[in-house]
Formats: structure tokens, sequence, C-alpha cells
């Protein structure tokens, strides 16, 4: 199995704080230090942006900054359609692909590795069943990472995305893991949220990110 790619969904849209991925931290936009992050785990092949048609300073910025962008076109409508717009083009249909949020700019580069390396025992045959979607939950209660505020990356089959994601047009996995279906959890403490939602968000999380920019990011354990 060749490293999947990572598709990070982006736009300047968002109703409670609006560009809030180009907002400035440490001398770069939110949306650099997920790509620094995403691009500093191991197990990834490339990362790229998916970007809605009106966002224009986010295709700029990818543009300028030698970052891979997909641009849905004008008519595209939701995160659901711009991920698989983005997966289209790129992967196969049983390959998989990380999906990450770009309002999180203090994903773990480690939180990677450990859906990949599940994903590739699949693609062994180490596994009694291929799985189509693997992520994180809340260990204390189950709750799906991705709802929790943690900003964990998910692992998904492209070709699940066609039958079971279709309804999943704001949470673009719900379909996956709120349905029967192959699906592998990975039990995290989620403790605290690192989702960057609201501006208050922003200054909470502020001296954290400015204190662990990337080059001097040091990979911590998920346990």
């Amino acid at each position: 199995m060749r490293d999947p790619i990572a598709i990070i969904q982006a736009r300047m849209g968002s109703t409670r704080f609006p560009g809030k991925v180009m907002a400035e931290v440490g001398g770069k936009p939110i949306l650099r230090h997920v790509y620094d992050r995403v691009m500093a785990a191991e197990g990834v092949s490339f990362a790229m942006v998916a970007a809605d048609y009106e966002s224009e300073q986010v295709h700029w910025y990818c543009w300028e900054n030698g970052i891979p962008v997909f641009i849905a076109s004008s008519d595209t409508i939701g995160v659901f359609a711009r991920v698989q717009g983005a997966a289209a083009g790129c992967i196969g249909t049983d390959d998989y692909f990380l999906r990450v949020c770009a309002d999180c700019p203090l994903i773990d580069p480690v939180s990677f590795m450990p859906l990949t390396e599940i994903a590739r025992m699949a693609d062994n045959h180490q596994l009694p069943e291929s799985p189509d979607y693997i992520a994180y939950r809340r260990s204390s209660d189950g709750m799906p990472a991705i709802r929790t505020g943690q900003g964990l990356p998910e692992l998904v089959r492209w070709s699940a995305l066609d039958d079971r994601a279709i309804e999943a047009r704001e949470h673009v996995t719900a379909g996956l893991y709120e349905m029967p279906g192959q699906c592998i959890w990975l039990d995290h403490p989620c403790d605290e949220s690192n989702t960057v939602d609201t501006p208050e968000d922003l200054e909470r999380l502020r001296p954290k990110i400015e204190a662990s920019q990337i080059h001097q990011y040091e990979r911590s354990s998920l346990s």
C-alpha cells in the first residue's frame, strides 16, 4: 500500500469566525500551521488543500507558497463535494485518504501513523475484513473525536464516500460512523479542544500554538 494523501478542507466562510483559516499566529496563518504539521507526519505521501470557489485568499496563499490546492467549481455545494472532488483527482477507488480540518493548528503529526498502520495491515490481509473508516474516539464515552474539537485526522476509503457519506454535507464522514459499516476506532483521551471555532478559541490557543510551531515541534506520545 502506498502512503495515503491528506486532504485539508479549508474555506473562508465560517459563520462563527469568518476567515479563521487565514488568521495569523506566530507569523503564519492557521492553514500553514496545519499544513506543516501534516507534512511532518510519517505515513503521509503529500497534503493538499480542498477549498471552495469563493475562498480566493486561500487560493492565492496556496499558489504563492507552493501548497497543492483543489478549488471546487462555483456550483459545488458543501464540504462533502469539495473533499470528494479533491480525492477523485488523486487516488483510486480502493485507496485511502486522510481527512484533516484546517482549523486545527495543533494537530499532532504522531496521530497519523496509527491510522495508516491499520490500513497497511488491512491491505496485507492481516485483518479479518478491510475497514472503510479508521479514526479516533473519546475513550470516556465513545464520541467520535471529530465531534469533540480535538482535531485528529480520519482515514477514509474513497469508494465509501459514494454510497454511505452522501448525506453528510456538513460533516463529511458522519455517514460512515453513524451507519453500519466497517469502522475501526482508536481510543483517545480527547481531553481538551484544540479547534479554532471562534476568535476566543484562537486567543486561548495562541500561546500554545506559538510555543509549538513545527520547527520547534517535539513528537509527543498518544498515550
